[in-house]
């Protein structure tokens, strides 16, 4: 019995676990449909979906209707969510099961990845469980998993693998299969493999093999990076910024403004970035948290001075090529634009610095499975240790199985499901304008992009659609635009009586949804439409036709 424990179930136990936390994840993730999801980036990733699925649904739609301005969008997320939607027969609930794979994915690749680096099974768990929730690092980013699979969160489940797989190399030209996986991952998030497939050639770098001399090595080296921009080129050009190529300056002015007001500072500088990060991360969060980031930062030189772990210079390549791809680059691209008085070629890069987190997760867990492992350390306190660490760090940063906000787990209340359902049965291509404009609650935005995905309904005007206009380049963000700053005068009621009407005019409005929670200028002036209301909890929709 001692045997069948030991050889059986002691080596599977992890999988196991793993395993049952990603089936907790489903069952507190998917509430079936129609499934509103709880996240801006899931609602459009589904609306490119429905789109792709029934474009005839959205001939009318002033987004949709024109593929050039969602194309930039690449992700295999798409594809994948397309295949599960046919036997779900829900767009929602395809997207939604994403999750629980993912985080599957994710906790076998880290758990992996400690194998490698410090052995054992306790602290890989550890490491493999500590990588889920959530951790925000500035305003709209994050690592971890949140209920709703972004699409970065199919790369961080690729994350550990290719870190195992630049740990993997043996001899140099091994660094071109490597590139070519990293080159792969653009697939799955253009924005991060340039980073990461950065972080991993200088890990390779670093690491020379012993039969080889280092001009051969760092031939082979520059093939991989060559190999991996032949890959990023098709990619890379859609995340270039397209305002140069705006047909007139008017365009180019409002996609700027536009951009910039809506995406924050961080993204246009790197020292907001980075002073963003601190206080987000390490200044903002409770004492306990502090210590264990405090630990995890002081984790490189406990193993190097005192363990004599010298591997751990590895995975300090790793940092300084993410260092690189992440804020150095940034940074010289901003410097260019400013000399040049342009604007940046790219703002998304900087949001890389969310790898940073993983990374420091990987020291710690590191320092504390050597420590542990000391002659002098009790058999229980490594499970002890680990077990106290991750009850610290999934009480603290909520996630849908321990703790509960709008964007951990998700909740759809009845009569929105009702409300869905009634629209999804009106006539093709009804355009819709929810209300407020700008949504002040996740309940509001999230249904209100459901509108697409759900409803199967084309929509004349919604907030978020600035990023696929902006991104785009689209000639789209002027009507936007100035549809945006007419709901923005009525919202705080500086505009004239008839103003709703006339963006309903220029939309070319069928209904209009209103939530409870709008402004009473905006509810003031729906009074003075004439059509047909209807009540659906906490949202009238007024029927125009």
């Amino acid at each position: 019995m001692k045997n069948f424990i030991e050889r059986v179930l002691l080596p599977i136990a992890p999988y196991a676990a793993s395993v049952a936390i990603a089936a907790m994840w489903a069952a507190t993730t998917i509430s079936g449909a129609p499934q509103i999801i709880p996240s801006a980036d899931g609602g459009n990733v589904a609306s490119i979906v429905a789109a792709h699925l029934y474009p005839d649904r959205f001939t009318t739609d002033p987004v949709f209707s024109n593929p050039s301005n969602y194309q930039f969008y690449q992700t295999l997320i798409i594809q994948a969510v397309e295949v599960v939607a046919r036997p779900t027969g829900d767009i929602g609930t395809a997207y939604m099961w994403m999750g629980p794979p993912l985080v599957l994915l994710q906790m076998v690749g880290f758990f992996l990845l400690g194998r490698n680096l410090f052995g054992g099974r306790i602290w890989p768990f550890v490491l493999a469980v500590m990588s889920v929730p959530p951790v925000y690092i500035f305003a709209g980013e994050l690592w971890g998993m949140l209920a709703s699979p972004l699409t970065r969160a199919t790369f961080a489940a690729v994350f550990p693998f290719l870190i195992l797989a630049g740990l993997s190399m043996r001899q140099s030209w091994q660094i071109l299969p490597v590139m070519l996986l990293c080159g792969a991952s653009i697939y799955l998030h253009p924005v991060s493999a340039p980073s990461v497939a950065l972080g991993v050639l200088t890990m390779m770098l670093f690491t020379k093999p012993l039969d080889q001399s280092w001009p051969r090595h760092f031939v082979w080296a520059i093939g991989g990076g060559l190999l991996f921009l032949v890959s990023a080129v098709p990619f890379g050009m859609g995340f270039v910024r397209t305002f140069a190529s705006s047909e007139t300056e008017e365009i180019a002015r409002v996609l700027a403004e536009t951009l910039r007001t809506n995406v924050g500072d961080q993204y246009y500088s790197v020292a907001v970035a980075v002073s963003q990060f601190i206080a987000t991360v390490f200044l903002s969060a409770p004492l306990w948290i502090l210590v264990i980031w405090i630990a995890a930062i002081v984790a490189p030189f406990v193993l190097l001075v005192h363990i004599r772990e010298h591997r751990v210079l590895t995975i300090l390549a790793l940092v300084f090529g993410l260092a690189v791809g992440t804020v150095a680059i940034s940074l010289l691209d901003q410097t260019i634009a400013v000399l040049r008085g342009s604007h940046p070629l790219q703002i998304d890069l900087i949001r890389n610095l969310r790898f940073f987190v993983p990374v420091m997760l990987i020291l710690l867990v590191w320092m504390l499975a050597k420590i542990t492992e000391q002659r002098t350390a009790r058999r229980w306190l490594s499970p002890a240790l680990g077990t106290i660490l991750i009850a610290a760090w999934w009480g603290h940063y909520p996630n849908p199985i321990v703790g509960q906000t709008a964007l951990s787990r998700p909740t759809v209340v009845e009569e929105d499901r009702r409300l869905l359902s009634y629209l999804a049965a009106l006539p093709v291509g009804s355009r819709i304008l929810p209300l407020p404009y700008v949504a002040n609650s996740e309940e509001v935005s999230m249904l209100a992009l459901a509108i697409r995905y759900e409803a199967l309904q084309p929509t004349s005007f919604l907030y978020k659609d600035m990023n696929f206009l902006s991104y785009s380049g689209s000639d789209e963000i002027v009507p936007w635009h100035t549809t945006m700053q007419a709901l923005q005068s009525i919202d705080d009621g500086t505009a004239s009586e008839d103003a709703l009407k006339g963006v309903i005019l220029a939309t070319n409005t069928d209904y209009v949804l209103v939530h409870e929670s709008a402004s009473v200028y905006a509810k003031a002036a729906t009074q003075s439409l004439d059509g047909n209301v209807q009540q659906f909890g906490k949202w009238k929709l007024i029927d125009l036709n």
